[in-house]
């Protein structure tokens, strides 16, 4: 219902704009969601844009695209998204990516099933972290093999995550 309400909001927000200047996607969550479908349907009664559910590849060649007409970087670079349940790793040169994958690991999905109870414990920490090592061995090789020399992160995980380390330098 939420999402709904939200949809309901940013339509009224969009209406000024031609329909053909807008492309609506679905991430991660409508991707796993058991109800994505009936979400989509029930969305259109108050959203009139279709929603294009995209595979995480795409999602991540979109996020790349977004930091490439944003970012001053010039030569290789690899964008990384931590998302809720899912991290996005792009590579690319310019505008043009050469290497997109999405892992199954995200700060929501890790969080709920390696900390639920809201503690961090040694054992919980070894056990995700294991797993991020064992997501992050699929693509480990291609991604370093590529010689990126420009390291960029976008997300809100990625920014929180610079606050605390900015937060612990200063004491």
């Amino acid at each position: 219902e939420r999402g709904i309400q939200a949809l309901s909001k940013v339509a009224d927000a969009l209406s000024s704009l031609e329909m053909d200047n807008i492309r609506v996607i679905g991430t991660y969550t409508l991707r796993a969601a058991g109800n994505s479908k009936k979400f989509v349907k029930r969305a259109a009664e108050v959203f009139p844009y279709p929603i294009e559910i995209v595979p995480g590849t795409e999602e991540a060649r979109l996020i790349y695209q977004g930091v490439a007409s944003t970012h001053s970087s010039t030569g290789k670079r690899i964008v990384i998204d931590i998302g809720g349940g899912s991290t996005e790793f792009a590579a690319g040169l310019g505008f043009d990516t050469k290497l997109l994958r999405s892992l199954h690991m995200g700060s929501v999905s890790f969080t709920e099933a390696y900390f639920s109870d809201g503690s961090i414990s040694n054992k919980a920490y070894k056990k995700a972290f294991t797993a991020a090592k064992q997501e992050l061995e699929l693509i480990e090789d291609k991604y370093n093999n590529f010689n990126s020399e420009h390291f960029i992160g976008c997300s809100g995980t990625i920014r929180n995550l610079s606050v605390i380390a900015s937060n612990d330098d200063a004491g």
